[in-house]
């Protein structure tokens, strides 16, 4: 259904774009917030700063559309996912390997 739409998509992203991406930003910096505070693992701390955004687009959609009936919500969170996707692959890409991990990609 979306690629049939690509161009009404486009519009529609960057349309977000100046509400969606600090929304992104800020959830993943709470997300990684939370972690500090706990003191988990660098590990850990990373996987919740993408966690607390992923999770909360999942939540705005089914409490968009199921407890207020605001279709809208699906739309702007599924906005909010295509942008904060590239985000979170490019922080993936850019987030070194544990040594152990290094070590057993070799072998």
């Amino acid at each position: 259904m979306l690629i049939d739409q690509d161009e009404g998509l486009g519009a529609a992203v960057r349309a977000a774009l100046p509400t969606a991406l600090p929304f992104c930003i800020i959830t993943m910096a709470a997300g990684f917030i939370v972690g500090s505070v706990a003191r988990l693992p660098s590990e850990d701390r990373f996987t919740l700063l993408i966690e607390f955004s992923t999770r909360n687009l999942g939540l705005v959609a089914i409490m968009g559309a199921m407890v207020m009936g605001q279709v809208k919500l699906v739309l702007f969170a599924t906005l909010v996912f295509l942008i904060e996707l590239p985000l979170v692959l490019i922080l993936i890409a850019m987030r070194p390997r544990p040594a152990e991990d290094r070590n057993k990609t070799r072998v």
